[in-house]
């Protein structure tokens, strides 16, 4: 039982750093669009919105498919 939840903490832990490095990713694409254009922040700030609507995408995405692996 206890491999099982380790398991299942490991699952969610990861989706916790995917959901941050899909913020910091798009945010560090904003910021370097940023020096191009020298428009800042506003780059950056479209970045973070992406990578945050991204990150709850992709959250939702896969513990759909975490949850109808438990339950198999």
């Amino acid at each position: 039982m206890e491999n099982k939840n380790l398991k299942n903490g490991i699952k969610y832990a990861s989706l916790g750093i995917e959901f941050a490095s899909m913020i910091l990713g798009f945010a560090f694409v904003g910021h370097y669009i940023d020096k191009k254009l020298n428009s800042s922040p506003l780059f950056i700030i479209v970045g973070i919105f992406f990578g945050f609507i991204s990150g709850i995408y992709r959250l939702y995405k896969i513990s759909k498919i975490i949850g109808r692996n438990d339950k198999n």
